[in-house]
């Protein structure tokens, strides 16, 4: 009983990474298909997020690890210091959630934990643009559009995270 408990959850992981992995890469084909630009929607912490609440915390961290560098691997894209530092970004996104649910209601928790790893993400892009290691604007994304999917990412949160278990995932 306990091997497939194991099974099962290694399954549900390995599909999620794949689904993450397959969303990240045909992005571009999404945004020329819709006639939208997706990446403005935050698709690796989409990704992240759906790790986060269908598997695991250790598979949401591999996730905000592997996905920024899986995208510089296939396209160069971020550059490597901007893929460096989207997944600080993404595992502050992760650490700071599961530290603040023991603290606040779950769509707090996500909301401030979003917007923290963002002002620490912002924080560091300023240095590193003042440093002259990347020739970029601070702020790609409108603000307003950050905001929306910060929202929608804690309702996501709160909508999930309570029908899991009693005890935070492992």
């Amino acid at each position: 009983m306990a091997n497939q408990s194991l099974i099962r959850k290694v399954g549900q992981s390995v599909l999620v990474d794949v689904i993450a992995i397959l969303f990240v890469y045909f992005t571009p084909n999404l945004s020329q298909l819709l006639h939208f630009p997706v990446y403005l929607l935050d698709p690796m912490r989409i990704m992240v997020m759906i790790g986060l609440m269908h598997s695991h915390r250790t598979n949401a961290v591999v996730l905000a690890i592997l996905l920024p560098v899986f995208s510089y691997i296939i396209s160069s894209h971020p550059y490597l210091i901007k893929t460096s530092l989207i997944s600080i970004e993404l595992l502050i996104n992760i650490f700071l959630f599961l530290a603040l649910t023991k603290k606040l209601p779950i769509f707090g928790a996500m909301l401030l934990a979003i917007v923290v790893s963002k002002l620490v993400y912002y924080g560091l892009k300023i240095v590193v643009v003042k440093l002259d290691w990347l020739q970029m604007e601070i702020i790609s994304t409108p603000i307003w559009i950050q905001l929306i999917m910060a929202m929608v990412f804690a309702f996501y949160a709160w909508l999930l995270w309570p029908k899991k278990t009693e005890s935070l995932p492992n």
